[in-house]
């Protein structure tokens, strides 16, 4: 099942700057990409629905941001996708946005968490083109669509949470002319300045999950997605040793037989 996933999904397997850089290259020529920025819990849900699965099939960028992702990867002997958390990206490309002079638009958060964000993007991406903004708690999502069809921007994050914001730019990516879409979860808490990333020496060591857990107890429920995909994981690469195992015994008998 998962083996399968990782078989047939093409992650990026390129760096990070590469990355950055086939991006602005599709904002150069006007297209219009989807990019997901994949954890395990967007993996589990894949696996679990097959609408979600097709979602995440046919994005344009299928990137590595929790660490789990290549902590499968590798346990399954599988091409190792490039780690790039979603937040970095979205940074990478805000430095880039300046040079470029490029138009960004930010969705999702609450109100007063986004206008922190937007205000600090300000001061710190200085000349950032910002050409709108609008909270996640909407229900009026014509309102939404017609508000970014307006700002024309190169550049959409889309921070909504998963499943919901890789399923609202699936919906609804078909209305736009061109633009990158990026659903980056809770990188504007971050940028806010309300959540914050883990200490460096954490990341280093691959705990920065651990750590949003300490901080944000609310993220517990999140734990037994992580639990299920590891579960997973541990069941199919066992499963595969069993297998090789029974192979490999039954090849001796054969030649134990053979020389009698």
């Amino acid at each position: 099942m998962i083996r399968d996933f990782y078989e047939s999904l093409a992650f990026y397997t390129k760096d990070r700057k590469s990355l950055t850089n086939e991006i602005i290259e599709d904002i150069k020529r006007k297209e219009k990409k989807f990019v997901v920025t994949a954890n395990p819990e967007i993996i589990v849900n894949a696996l679990k629905r097959n609408k979600y699965d097709s979602i995440i099939r046919n994005a344009n960028y299928v990137i590595a941001d929790g660490i789990g992702i290549i902590f499968a990867a590798k346990l399954l002997k599988k091409n190792l996708p490039t780690h790039v958390p979603g937040i970095e990206l979205m940074e990478d490309l805000l430095n880039r946005a300046v040079d470029l002079k490029l138009n960004v638009y930010l969705l999702g958060s609450t109100e007063p968490i986004l206008h922190r964000a937007v205000k600090n993007i300000e001061e710190k991406y200085k000349g950032i083109k910002i050409c709108g903004y609008h909270h996640g708690y909407f229900r009026n999502v014509e309102s939404v669509i017609s508000d970014i069809k307006k700002a024309k921007p190169d550049i959409v994050f889309v921070a909504l949470g998963s499943p919901i914001q890789e399923e609202f730019i699936s919906d609804h990516l078909s209305l736009f002319e061109k633009g990158i879409f990026i659903g980056v979860g809770g990188s504007i808490d971050v940028l806010s300045g309300y959540t914050k990333r883990a200490p460096l020496l954490m990341r280093k060591l691959s705990l920065e999950w651990a750590y949003r857990i300490l901080t944000h107890p609310r993220r517990i429920k999140k734990v037994n997605t992580l639990f299920y995909f590891v579960i997973t994981v541990f069941i199919v690469k066992l499963a595969s040793i069993l297998l090789l195992s029974q192979f490999l015994s039954k090849k001796q008998e054969e030649v134990i037989d053979s020389s009698k």
